[in-house]
């Protein structure tokens, strides 16, 4: 608030020369974005799209974002490029975010977007040319193999929140999805659940058969339990469920949980899961290969669309 005033001066008078002609002016500018600014935040139901961007621009807690949407929204593209646009800027958070590349130079990114949109238009390759052209980790917008390396081998759980996770985790249910499936919208609450558990020690115990607690200096038991602990918390042991169901399985072993989730899950990602004899880390590695290639998909990068 302190420095409102000296920023409204700064864009109403820069470098001392009035910007606009007369009041309806300077009006009609301060109001051009309302309705988008609106439809960004749920208020209006005229443009899906947009509302749709502004909900994952929520979850994601990316409103640095904004400039370049509203840029987008009030252009002359097409409704169908106007979604890829979108679909782009949606990609390129959630890739950094699978990637733990952080959100903090976005503000630069985005505003290095708006830059090249005012100068050569909004179009699908100025957006892409743009995002593509960030240099280092600040601005890097993640390959297929980065995406697929970190999916494979990143302890994502406990380091993207849960309604992030589930956001990630929905969307991949969405494109596991056939076109003979019922189309059954998503549930309120839905949580995330670990299908090994990480408190594994009573009911899961180690391929060599040994339980825990145990104290062993055997070097391939120490890599046994370290290799566990990594993939605990990697995409490919992690799912959906609802709060009732989450918190019933809890430490179970795999033959319960199995027979609680086909009992009481619906969601076309737990199929595979209920379909296994067992679970095991090779299982963990078996389905995260098979996410990255589904998360590449839905999260395309430029380059490849």
């Amino acid at each position: 608030m302190r420095e409102l005033y000296a920023e409204y001066r700064a864009f109403a008078r820069p470098k001392g020369k009035e910007r606009f002609d007369s009041v309806a002016s300077e009006l009609a500018a301060l109001t051009q974005f309302v309705a988008v600014y609106k439809a960004l935040e749920g208020q209006q139901n005229d443009d899906p799209d947009l509302q749709w961007m502004g909900s994952k621009l929520a979850v994601w807690e990316v409103t640095t974002a904004y400039p370049a949407v509203f840029q987008i929204a009030i252009s002359t593209a097409e409704n169908t490029d106007r979604r890829e646009l979108y679909e782009i800027i949606y990609s390129y958070i959630v890739r950094r975010a699978i990637c733990l590349l952080g959100a903090k130079n976005l503000n630069n990114v985005f505003q290095k977007v708006v830059g090249s949109f005012l100068k050569k238009g909004v179009t699908l390759n100025i957006l892409a040319e743009s995002l593509l052209e960030q240099g280092g980790t600040a601005g890097l917008f993640p390959t297929d193999a980065e995406l697929r390396g970190a999916i494979l081998e990143t302890a994502i759980y406990g380091r993207l929140n849960n309604p992030r996770l589930g956001d990630i985790l929905w969307e991949l249910e969405l494109t596991t999805r056939s076109a003979k499936m019922e189309d059954i919208s998503r549930p309120a609450g839905l949580w995330v659940e670990h299908v090994m558990p990480q408190s594994w020690s009573e009911n899961w115990p180690l391929p060599t058969g040994v339980e825990l607690p145990h104290y062993s200096s055997d070097p391939d038991e120490i890599s046994l339990i370290s290799r566990r602990q990594r993939l605990i918390n990697t995409l490919g042991n992690l799912t959906l469920t609802t709060r009732g169901l989450n918190i019933s399985l809890g430490n179970e072993t795999f033959e319960a949980k199995r027979e609680k989730l086909r009992r009481n899950t619906l969601l076309a990602s737990n199929q595979e899961i209920i379909a296994k004899d067992g679970w095991t880390e090779v299982d963990i590695e078996a389905r995260a290969a098979k996410l990255a290639e589904m998360a590449i998909a839905r999260w395309p990068r430029p380059a490849s669309i």
